[in-house]
């Protein structure tokens, strides 16, 4: 479940401008249908908006490793890592009602005894910083199944029996226990479940219809399968895996539509759902002790597009992959959400630079 530093390969276009709305849908089904042909790709959809009308909505594909049911506009996908991005938006919100200070210790808002809790900042969990050992199965947890995980006890005593020893602030490295820690502050701080603490804050407000917290919720309607290649083969994930949902809170237990994913991520790039000072805060690139600055902002990353700045969200889960831009100089939402977790670098570097170019052409 990372979204790593190949988001800031620079997007180069491989194919010529197109000019008409109908050129430019007939363009991006032959760069998905073409990518979905060579490297069985199961099912994906591509869709943007402008000021919050949506530009197109395109799909491919299908939901099944049978392909028997077509991917859609409907279909609902988890969206991984992106939950970050609304987990740090809670926080500067939670933040701006006084109810927390993000350059306090951690452990100051939780019930829980965590290791370190008074050394490392909210602020550093924010920014991938902590220096925090990632539990999910990485580093000294390399051989830590987490998503088998059977309770959050658990995964307090793996993050509390490690060994390392963290520098706030030393360097950038992804750290998903950071987010974790994050959604359970959000609980303790305001008595809520994180799940119902996301229907309140985010999707009823803003009528979200197809956006769901994948760690309380079940049954959902036009939920994918998501699909991993191994030894060669493709294979569907197996559904005792999928209660890593309900382990991964704040770090990455979101689903939903590609439009809705846009509709929501554009409201934060934006601001609109902090004040003008909190927003600034949230996207100034952290500072590392070194002076240098850290690629992530408190809560959401930056990233180049054809020369044009973009926010930027994503997220990799159980075979699932999102990935949405954000430009504010044309208030402009690029996204695309797939159920296959393969190799998709040239896919989205053709499809984010035509689509941009295709627009400054229109204006």
């Amino acid at each position: 479940m990372r979204f790593r530093c190949w988001l800031f390969v620079s997007l180069m276009l491989n194919s010529g401008f197109v000019f008409s709305k109908s050129n430019l849908e007939k363009e991006l089904s032959l760069i998905a249908n073409q990518f979905i042909s060579e490297s069985g790709y199961v099912g994906l959809s591509v869709a943007a908006q402008q000021g919050g009308k949506e530009l197109f909505n395109l799909s491919f594909g299908h939901t099944d490793i049978e392909r028997t049911h077509p991917f859609t506009m409907n279909t609902v996908v988890a969206l991984g890592s992106n939950m970050k991005v609304v987990t740090a938006n809670f926080i500067h919100q939670l933040s701006e009602q006084q109810k927390i200070d993000i350059n306090a210790p951690f452990g100051r808002y939780l019930r829980n005894n965590i290791k370190y809790g008074n050394k490392v900042k909210i602020k550093d969990l924010l920014c991938h910083t902590s220096g925090l050992p990632n539990v999910f199965g990485e580093g000294e947890f390399l051989d830590y199944h987490w998503e088998k995980a059977l309770s959050k006890k658990e995964l307090l005593d793996r993050i509390n029996s490690s060994v390392i020893n963290p520098v706030p602030n030393n360097k950038y490295e992804y750290n998903n226990t950071g987010y974790l820690i994050l959604g359970w502050i959000i609980e303790d701080v305001t008595g809520m479940t994180l799940g119902d603490y996301t229907r309140e804050h985010l999707i009823k407000p803003h009528n979200l219809q197809k956006t769901y917290y994948l760690g309380d919720t079940f049954h959902i309607p036009n939920f994918s399968d998501g699909f991993q290649s191994k030894n060669g083969n493709l294979q569907a994930i197996p559904q005792e895996e999928l209660i890593e949902y309900r382990v991964v809170g704040g770090a990455g237990a979101l689903g939903g539509t590609l439009s809705d994913y846009n509709k929501w991520f554009s409201l934060v790039a934006k601001g609109k759902l902090v004040s003008a000072k909190t927003k600034q805060l949230m996207q100034t690139p952290c500072k590392l002790n070194s002076g240098e600055n850290a690629p992530e902002a408190l809560g959401i990353e930056w990233s180049e597009v054809e020369g044009e700045k973009a926010l930027n969200g994503g997220g990799v889960v159980n075979g699932f992959l999102s990935l949405s831009y954000y430009f504010p100089e044309y208030d402009l939402t690029i996204g695309f959400v797939g159920n296959t977790e393969t190799d998709w670098i040239a896919f989205y570097e053709k499809y984010f630079a035509t689509v941009l170019r295709w627009y400054k052409n229109q204006h």
